[in-house]
Formats: structure tokens, sequence, C-alpha cells
């Protein structure tokens, strides 16, 4: 008596997320070169409105990049299938970065507002 066992091969076809994936990183890479610049090159002049709170934005920006790295895999159904332990832990870590990166940025932004270094912050806010 022969018996076969069914197994699972997976083609190698281009699948949509694979396609998703390769037209964010060139998106990625634009945006960070002509919008994030003056992170990497402080002679830039937008540097200066960060430069009082530049120690207040490295958590911030550190749970934002937590929270993007960490995004993709909360919706992955397969991820969390196999490995649901870590799904779970992956979503507290999530959690926290999102919580983070968010009063952080409305301290900044409260920073900002009182010392008045940017006036057109304040009126893009419609404050004064």
């Amino acid at each position: 008596m022969a018996s076969s066992s069914a197994v699972a091969v997976r083609s190698k076809q281009l699948r949509l997320r694979h396609v998703l994936f390769a037209a964010l990183l060139p998106m990625f890479l634009f945006v960070l070169w002509h919008d994030e610049r003056f992170v990497f090159i402080h002679s830039d002049q937008k540097w200066a409105y960060y430069v009082p709170v530049r120690w207040l934005v490295l958590p911030h920006v550190l749970g934002g990049m937590i929270a993007l790295l960490i995004g993709p895999f909360q919706f992955s159904s397969r991820f969390r299938q196999r490995h649901l332990r870590i799904h779970r832990i992956m979503g507290r870590v999530y959690l926290a970065s999102v919580a983070v990166a968010a009063i952080f940025a409305l301290y900044i932004s409260a920073i900002h507002q009182k010392q008045m270094q940017d006036r057109e912050w304040v009126f893009a806010l419609d404050i004064a």
C-alpha cells in the first residue's frame, strides 16, 4: 500500500505585497532625502528649529520607528497563527511605542508654542 504525502510547495511567484514593499522603499527614501535631510545635514536651516528640543525628539523618533517596523507584522494573519505569543508581545510593544511617540510629540509642540521660537508654527495651528 503506497502512501502519498501532500507537501505544500511554495511557488516563487511575485505577490502583491512584494510589489507594494518594493514601491514603498523608494518612496521612503525620497521623503527621507527631500523632507528630512536636515536630520543628517545639520547646516540646514530646518535643524535650528529642533536644536532646543533635540533630546526630546530622539524618543519620539525611536517610538515612531519601532511602531512603523512592528506595524506590518500585526496585520499578518500567517505570522499571528504561527507565532501567537510573539504577536501579542509585539502588539504591546507597538502600543507602548505609539504612546511614547505621541506623548513626546505633544510635549515638543507645547514647548515650541511657549517659546514662540517659530511664529509660522503657531500660525499654522491657528493659535495666534
